[in-house]
């Protein structure tokens, strides 16, 4: 793409950002007059418009269909501006590689917490349509504050030696970071190692796999459950992956490779209170250990999956 065209999505997406009232204004008018009330941009207000989302979509397939994706774009508004209005330090964002291609502002708009981390706000979307709880926006609002109260507790604490790595909590089960040690690793790489390991049960139709979009790779398995595969490459993520080598105290793994990933995938599972699916997770993860390029971090554990 030309430097023009670069500047004329970068000015895209600036004026994307200035008719954010004007737009949600268009769809304020055709919403009803309670919700229009319960909207008031409050963390409280987010619970509201998931409700809303639910009842208007069944599957996100038919949410971000050509038809829907302008009303989607307004959701993503709204949602963002409660995190901007709400959180310290917290701006719109596109990542500066992302002006280089020709896609959709409101695809692409993130919400960037200076000092923290930036968040794709349609990649909630899925997540939100496919547990249905109703609680999801309300619950990573929570969860990124508590992150932000940890980390300035950790640089408040940062000569105690017990600093510990996480990351955001989605309130599902087995969750892991893949460190990507081969920057040019992709989700669609890891979509044909997972359809030659599931041969058989995509096979017997006991197991499907599914890219809704290019960062986001599901794995259906039986019983309606789920494993997500959500690809990360902002900024943030190469800090993380330096603060990691910094706290890693083991030696199965080179700190230098922790260092220069400057990209994850980060995996996790439906919630699994029986724990019917462990040995699914546990027989997948042993197994995708040996793939190169990858490496998988166990954040809860503090340790990798390499060294166990």
């Amino acid at each position: 793409m030309t430097n023009l065209k670069i500047e004329e999505r970068r000015t895209s997406f600036e004026q994307w950002i200035e008719n954010s009232q004007e737009r949600l204004k268009m769809w304020f008018a055709k919403l009803p007059d309670q919700l229009v009330k319960e909207l008031d941009f409050s963390p409280d207000s987010l619970d509201k418009v998931e409700e809303y989302i639910l009842n208007r979509f069944d599957h996100y397939t038919a949410a971000f269909s050509e038809d829907n994706l302008e009303e989607i774009g307004t959701m993503v508004t709204y949602i963002g501006e409660v995190f901007i209005k709400n959180l310290a330090k917290a701006n719109w964002y596109i990542h500066p590689d992302e002006f280089k291609e020709e896609v959709k502002n409101e695809l692409y708009a993130s919400v960037k917490i200076e000092g923290f981390t930036s968040y794709k706000i349609f990649l909630e979307i899925p997540p939100i349509l496919n547990s249905r709880t109703g609680k999801e926006l309300s619950k990573l609002f929570q969860l990124i504050q508590r992150r932000i109260l940890e980390i300035q507790n950790e640089k408040d604490n940062k000569d105690s030696g017990n600093e510990k790595v996480t990351i955001e909590e989605r309130g599902y089960a087995y969750q892991y970071m893949f460190l990507l040690t081969d920057p040019k690793y992709t989700l669609q790489q890891l979509q044909t190692w997972l359809e030659t390991f599931y041969q058989k049960m995509i096979m017997e139709q006991k197991a499907s796999l599914e890219l809704p979009f290019p960062q986001y790779l599901l794995l259906h398995l039986r019983g309606n459950y789920r494993f997500h595969f959500i690809h990360k490459d902002e900024d943030w993520v190469k800090e993380e992956s330096a603060e990691m080598a910094d706290n890693y105290r083991g030696d199965a793994v080179s700190k230098d490779q922790i260092r220069q990933c400057a990209s994850r995938i980060e995996f996790y599972g439906d919630e699994d209170p029986q724990m019917d699916y462990f040995n699914e997770q546990f027989s997948l993860l042993h197994q995708l250990k040996d793939e190169p390029g990858l490496l998988i971090f166990d954040y809860l554990n503090n340790q990798f999956i390499q060294e166990m």
